[in-house]
């Protein structure tokens, strides 16, 4: 009867949790959440450890009560006028970066001198991982390719954190806002003509830029969909299971499904414009257009998607074509290098000593920010 009442009193706790978070500040109820995620833990392990009643102690889905019940915590960091707190976030493997990424975070630290910035290494990965998200670290080493794991951080990053993701292989254009400034929760897109003529649709979303406030439900979802067991074990032919698995083709399947429910907070879908003007130099579409382009013009009524596409390339001028879509909303411009899928051999630079500006997760979590 006792551990009756009490498992009574646990459920009720969360569900006053969760309707006072209006009343209080996000400082107080952070603190609240905190204390109370930490019995939710404790609790679980004592269910899975059989607890001292002999194995009746009650049991809890931690995962799932910390990505619900989660607050946006409320940060000295400053934030963008939609809420947006005032982070770039960076992934790479450790502090030597190769030189070919330089520019990237030369021109994003120059460009916003009032934003942090974050390197994230392996080594802050796997203690932020062990310390938020530990429930989640059997799935995230069980991903078979290094893609889906860099792709799978940004999500729990994103989702901590709040902030702006981008690969490092973007260069800044211009300040984040006052372009980003109206959106709570945004995604880059790729380039139109790359997506219809590649996958034959209107648009794909890239996770190769994203930004959020913290806490925001859009990925918890997508937390959700990519860390459930089965996702690791879809290994098919590579890149076929990254793209679908924790890349832009699930990022965009899981943007639709978000649409679907009209009662879901905005996520917005920028268009190409913001942070992907040009087409992937790699995807070979310009040579191939520039191969058809001689009967495009003769046979312009009966073309196939892919080639009005190269027909649209052929009247912008092909490769000038990139130019057009820098605008004056532009922020930064994806150069699709990917050189840090490969062990490459190229020189590298000390991130931190090249760019002081640059802070540490230890840092970002110290309670000087945080």
């Amino acid at each position: 009867m006792k551990r009756k009442i009490l498992t009574t009193l646990s459920v009720l706790t969360l569900i006053g949790l969760v309707f006072v978070s209006n009343k209080f500040s996000a400082t107080s109820f952070g603190n609240s959440y905190r204390l109370f995620e930490n019995r939710l833990i404790n609790a679980d392990k004592a269910g899975q450890d059989g607890g001292r009643g002999g194995g009746n102690a009650t049991r809890y889905n931690v995962t799932t009560l910390v990505l619900i019940s989660k607050p946006a915590a409320e940060t000295k960091i400053p934030r963008t006028p939609a809420g947006v707190p005032k982070i770039i976030h960076f992934v790479y493997r450790d502090a030597n970066v190769l030189a070919p990424y330089r520019e990237a975070l030369q021109t994003c630290v120059t460009k916003n001198p009032d934003w942090q910035v974050v390197l994230w290494t392996d080594q802050a990965i796997k203690a932020f991982m062990q310390k938020h998200f530990s429930s989640h670290m059997k799935v995230f080493e069980s991903f078979p390719h290094k893609i889906q794991r860099s792709d799978a951080i940004r999500y729990l990053i994103l989702y901590k954190y709040g902030g702006l993701y981008m690969d490092l292989d973007m260069t800044c254009h211009a300040p984040l806002l006052p372009s980003l400034a109206p959106h709570s929760c945004f995604l880059d897109s790729e380039r139109r003509h790359q997506t219809q003529f590649l996958h034959g649709r209107q648009y794909s979303a890239m996770n190769s830029a994203m930004g959020c406030t913290p806490g925001h439900p859009f990925f918890r979802q997508v937390i959700r969909f990519v860390f459930r067991p089965s996702t690791a074990k879809r290994n098919f032919l590579f890149p076929v299971s990254i793209f679908s698995t924790t890349g832009p083709e699930m990022l965009t399947k899981q943007f639709d499904l978000w649409k679907r429910d009209a009662a879901n907070p905005t996520v917005v879908m920028l268009n190409e414009t913001y942070f992907s003007p040009k087409i992937n130099p790699r995807s070979g579409i310009y040579g191939r257009c520039k191969s058809m382009a001689p009967r495009l013009q003769r046979h312009s009524g009966g073309l196939s998607p892919s080639q009005r596409v190269c027909l649209q390339l052929q009247q912008m001028g092909f490769e000038k074509s990139d130019e057009l879509f820098i605008t004056n909303r532009t922020v930064a411009i994806h150069q699709f290098t990917h050189l840090g899928y490969h062990k490459q051999r190229m020189p590298t630079f000390d991130a931190y000593k090249e760019f002081p500006r640059l802070i540490t997760y230890e840092q970002l979590e110290s309670s000087q920010l945080l």
